[in-house]
């Protein structure tokens, strides 16, 4: 039977809808995929009642150096290092872990391992030419819940299309290449915000592993502090926290001066100014007991379009707390990172 004018019409009509009804049916998918956590600043309360106390209850005694210098000398050492629990690293096959990284600072050799190796295959080995003097491993903390619970089966958050993706389970069409970068992506692109996927309707899931993971990095932390008197490394307490502003970079890599420290790390998520980043150092931290101390080291600060440097926070403020959030600055940031392989920062 030859189709009419008006048949084919009718044809084209039902397929027109079927089609905006799966088009209609992605985006729901897609909005309920990707939908976000609300609440800015959530558990605003459970940050000010963080503990702050070593990990371990008795770190036990360390001994004085047996080498005093009592003029300047110059150490080396690395204060911006991520693992495989940062989202940058794991999304381009990172596997390291802590231990794996002071490993390597000490001058032991390790194997340049990615989470995508084909089996048996052996990867090349490298050693750093001479050990480092002190370090610390500053993951991010934005997305250590989020890396962590995406990598773990049967968590709630495992089959979540942004895990999926971000495991490169799902593949974007982009070329090979990118394909890390679009890892990357998926889990920068909530910003300041989370995902209600990964991390719950509140967001407490992400905050809750992200204290877990802190928690480990701490403990890698001590064990490879030498606490002898040769004083051969000196392993430091520290994240980073991963602000960015209108597409500037305004990161900063949290450091402690011992095993007192928080034990959850406080985010960008969580703190959306530096200024709130400060003063929780301040109140938690230097004020909150009588062992804990912190600097908060800018960097990267060539990828800030000025922001950094420009008080860009303060500026519709009154003077007077202009000038107390210069001076809790100055406090909290006497110094800035020079150079970091994206650039550097005169």
């Amino acid at each position: 039977m030859p189709i009419t004018l008006k048949s084919f019409a009718k044809i084209a009509l039902y397929a027109l809808l079927g089609l905006g009804l799966i088009a209609a049916a992605a985006v729901f998918w897609l909005r309920y995929e990707f939908a976000r956590v609300q609440a800015q600043g959530a558990q605003a309360q459970y940050w000010q009642q963080v503990p702050v106390k070593a990990l371990a209850p008795d770190p036990g005694p360390i001994s004085p150096c047996k080498e005093q210098y009592p003029h300047r000398r110059a150490w080396f050492g690395a204060l911006h290092v991520h693992t495989s629990a940062s989202y940058d690293a794991s999304a381009f096959g990172s596997s390291a872990s802590p231990d794996d990284a002071y490993r390597f600072a000490r001058g032991e050799e390790m194997p340049l391992r990615l989470k995508d190796d084909p089996a048996g295959y052996a990867p090349p080995l490298h050693r750093i030419n001479e050990p480092l003097d002190f370090m610390a491993v500053t993951d991010h903390a934005e997305t250590l819940g989020e890396s962590r619970l995406c990598h773990t089966p049967g968590s709630d958050a495992y089959d979540a299309l942004v895990c999926r993706i971000f495991r490169g389970q799902v593949r974007l069409p982009v070329r090979e290449g990118m394909q890390p970068i679009m890892r990357l992506a998926t889990m920068a692109i909530f910003g300041s915000d989370r995902s209600v996927r990964v991390c719950g309707e509140d967001g407490s899931a992400c905050r809750d592993q992200a204290q877990v993971v802190w928690q480990e990095n701490q403990r890698s932390t001590e064990s490879w502090h030498d606490k002898s008197s040769d004083c051969r490394f000196t392993t430091l307490h520290g994240y980073e926290y991963t602000l960015a502003e209108q597409s500037s970079n305004l990161h900063r890599n949290v450091i402690f001066k011992s095993a007192v420290v928080p034990q959850a790390p406080l985010s960008a998520k969580d703190a959306r100014q530096p200024e709130q980043l400060w003063q929780w150092l301040r109140q938690r931290c230097i004020n909150g007991s009588s062992q804990c101390d912190v600097l908060a080291i800018p960097h990267n600060s060539n990828w800030s379009s000025g922001r950094m440097w420009f008080p860009y926070g303060n500026r519709d403020l009154a003077p007077q707390q202009q000038r107390q959030y210069a001076a809790l600055r100055a406090q909290l940031e006497p110094l800035a990172e020079i150079l970091q392989t994206k650039g550097d920062s005169e």
